[in-house]
């Protein structure tokens, strides 16, 4: 406890940390100068019961532009770009920017704004003869807002396929997923995407049928089997692979049971699937001869198809 000598009150300075009061006897002293200068004692109070006291400063630094652990440092541990701005403030906290330079003044550093990928619209283009097409890519669209020159990256399953604003891809049969990023020179934009469809549509050829035997003979009213590949033979390309072959119908000149001599009044003269047929050896007597007339279709992968017909009479 201090007294001041010019008023005789006595000074109490900082309490800091933790006090227990009670029991303590605060001896209230009232300083009088006498003639011979001593100071008379003029009472005494007790004080019981009184709660303790704590009194602590922040031994914690926080990010609130204080001086909060009492170490004469401002926010110190709070820049994670070490540019000296700290991080509560810095309107850019990620990367170095100690101008703090917000040109469009939406709260975000220049360092920060990202800039915006644009890969244009989703395309359908048709293949080529060899099942592929050279597409061209658009990102003219793409900007930075503080115009900052822009590179150009396009990635297809992770992997760069191209460069620059509009680059011209080679891409094979269906759909491709293609990811531009663009960079300003300091950050990489969020992705955007662009969906090409390379489309088959062109039919297969099928350049030749050749159904053996093609003449039924002798008209025994028998049933005559052909197979495709055993009997019936199809020879079709495609540009973009092999593509499957089917019958689609066979049709006879004449109906099963008709009327005159020589057709046996049989039914079922006509039978067939995908893969196979069967025919009988018949005609109407006096007729002109039966024929019949068998349909087939080359389809490829894409489910572009062609058909074409032989006869067998």
């Amino acid at each position: 406890m201090n007294g001041d000598t010019a008023t005789g009150v006595p000074v109490l300075g900082l309490l800091q940390g933790s006090y227990d009061w009670i029991g303590l006897v605060y001896d209230f002293l009232s300083t009088i100068n006498g003639a011979d200068g001593e100071h008379e004692r003029v009472g005494e109070v007790e004080l019981e019961d009184t709660p303790a006291v704590d009194v602590r400063l922040p031994t914690v630094e926080v990010c609130n532009g204080f001086d909060d652990d009492g170490d004469r440092l401002v926010d110190e541990g709070f820049d994670r770009d070490a540019d000296g701005v700290a991080d509560c403030f810095d309107n850019c906290a990620e990367r170095a920017n100690p101008d703090q330079t917000d040109s469009n003044g939406d709260g975000l550093g220049d360092a920060c704004d990202r800039p915006f990928a644009n890969a244009g619209p989703d395309q359908t283009v048709r293949a080529d003869a060899t099942c592929g097409a050279d597409v061209q890519l658009d990102g003219s669209r793409s900007f930075d807002q503080n115009r900052d020159p822009l590179t150009y990256r396009w990635l297809e399953g992770g992997v760069v396929i191209a460069t620059g604003v509009r680059p011209v891809v080679r891409l094979g049969l269906g759909a491709h997923t293609i990811v531009l990023l663009v960079n300003d020179g300091t950050v990489d934009s969020d992705p955007d995407e662009v969906v090409i469809h390379v489309l088959d549509v062109g039919a297969p050829v099928i350049r030749s049928v050749t159904a053996t035997p093609e003449c039924l003979s002798p008209p025994n009213h028998g049933l005559v089997a052909y197979q495709l590949g055993d009997g019936l033979v199809v020879d079709a390309v495609d540009s973009c692979g092999t593509p499957a072959v089917s019958i689609l119908s066979v049709v006879s000149s004449e109906p099963d049971d008709a009327l005159g001599e020589g057709d046996g009044h049989t039914l079922g003269d006509v039978r067939f699937g995908a893969t196979g047929f069967c025919v009988r050896s018949e005609r109407a007597g006096g007729g002109r001869g039966r024929v019949y007339t068998v349909t087939v279709q080359a389809t490829d992968a894409s489910g572009n198809a062609s058909t074409e017909t032989t006869v067998v009479s």
